[in-house]
């Protein structure tokens, strides 16, 4: 029986890409997107692409460190870092002061769930602060015009890394349709009938086709509410997830050069830092030469009906990057996108009880959730589309996700 994937962001397409891998034969595979431009214009294609391997709560923990893997072993077996830019990273801190004997603002109790996000301070507050001598650390990022003693380190190389979120969406999606996945874009699920099948209708509604299916996959980020009203409109209640809206520039310098296939033992860098404004800078220098300046949140900004590409005026783009000269600095897009946000800050993953979609009514269908993954998203994808495939198969997943089911 076929699976419909609801949403071509990256949990989408990585639970596509781990179904369609035989052995045995995998099922008959739709991904449905009402969006022309896929996830080029969301939060999969223009995020920072920062993956960390420890920097999650307990009941994230086993996933965030089982996602971290597969991203590291999919590079490998890929040629991930000339295909999606594939880096490990050196985790810093950046004090914008130059040299202080505190680190107020990113010290903190490691397993903070939402507070950091909600409040505009920067994800460097999940950890501890860690010591450590420069050798142990590195050499600190000559790209930020800083005073050595500013910085701090708080990751190495092992348990941090760095992708092109957009690239490796690229890869994922060309996997799936070369084996056979059916895309459907730009198109709506617009109704389930008689509990078993999903009624697609084509962008413009000239097309409409009914895809009989087993397996619902629910993937549709800071959309999902809508698409699960839509859907199943007599259920009971409704995913809570919320649109968080953030902003984010790429850049170009001149000091710091794309990683060469030479230049294998070379790293990037993510500097996290703050200022007096609230805004906390997350800048993440790329394997291919582009720096990705982030963290600057609107909390208050609503969620367009369907993903659109946004202009942004001068006034809404983030302050340059830290410590560089902006006549040195090429921007090169400039971009606002919704992550989806739970209450708790967790990802939602798991199958939906019949109870809370078809009350009272027969249904053939298994329905599965997969959003809300917040910054996470790209690094925990992997992870989450291994464990959403088993789920589908009937597998015992293959790490615990019991806690990220309640919604």
């Amino acid at each position: 029986m076929p699976v419909v994937v609801l949403g071509s962001g990256i949990i989408g397409l990585s639970t596509a890409y781990f179904l369609s891998l035989p052995p045995p034969s995998p099922p008959q595979i739709h991904i449905v997107d009402p969006n022309p431009d896929l996830f080029r214009i969301t939060a999969s294609g223009l995020a920072g692409g920062f993956l960390a391997k420890d920097w999650f709560a307990p009941p994230v923990a086993p996933l965030g460190a089982f996602s971290f893997d597969l991203h590291r072993r999919l590079a490998r077996e890929c040629g991930g870092a000339a295909k999606w830019g594939w880096c490990e990273t050196e985790g810093w801190s950046l004090d914008r002061g130059g040299v202080s004997d505190n680190d107020e603002g990113f010290g903190g109790e490691a397993g903070v769930d939402l507070d950091w996000l909600m409040s505009g301070s920067s994800r460097a507050t999940l950890l501890e602060m860690q010591e450590g001598t420069e050798e142990e650390a590195g050499t600190c990022p000559k790209w930020v015009r800083a005073q050595p003693n500013a910085f701090k380190p708080i990751t190495d190389r092992m348990s941090t890394a760095q992708v092109d979120p957009m690239r490796l969406c690229e890869f994922l999606l060309s996997e799936c349709l070369a084996r056979g996945v059916t895309l459907h874009s730009p198109a709506r699920a617009t109704a389930i009938i008689d509990g078993d099948t999903v009624r697609v209708v084509s962008g413009d509604g000239s097309e409409t086709v009914d895809i009989r299916c087993e397996s619902l996959i629910v993937a549709a980020g800071a959309w999902t509410p809508a698409v699960f009203r839509t859907l199943f409109p007599h259920a009971p209640r409704v995913p809570r997830v919320n649109p968080l809206a953030g902003y984010s520039v790429l850049v170009r310098s001149p000091v710091w050069k794309p990683i060469t296939p030479k230049e294998e033992a070379r790293v990037c860098h993510a500097v996290f830092t703050s200022d007096s404004s609230g805004f906390s800078p997350e800048v993440f220098a790329r394997a291919g030469g582009e720096i990705w300046l982030g963290g600057l949140n609107a909390k208050h900004l609503p969620l367009p009906p369907l993903p659109s590409p946004l202009v942004l005026p001068p006034s809404s783009t983030p302050p340059p990057l830290p410590g560089s000269p902006t006549s040195q600095i090429e921007i090169t897009r400039t971009s606002l996108c919704f992550r989806p946000v739970s209450p708790t800050g967790r990802p939602i993953i798991g199958q939906v009880s019949p109870s809370d979609i078809f009350p009272g009514g027969p249904s053939n269908m298994n329905v599965f959730l997969g959003t809300a993954h917040g910054p996470w998203g790209i690094s925990l994808s992997l992870g989450t589309g291994w464990v959403l495939g088993e789920m589908v198969r009937g597998e015992e997943t293959s790490v615990d996700v019991s806690a990220l089911g309640v919604w």
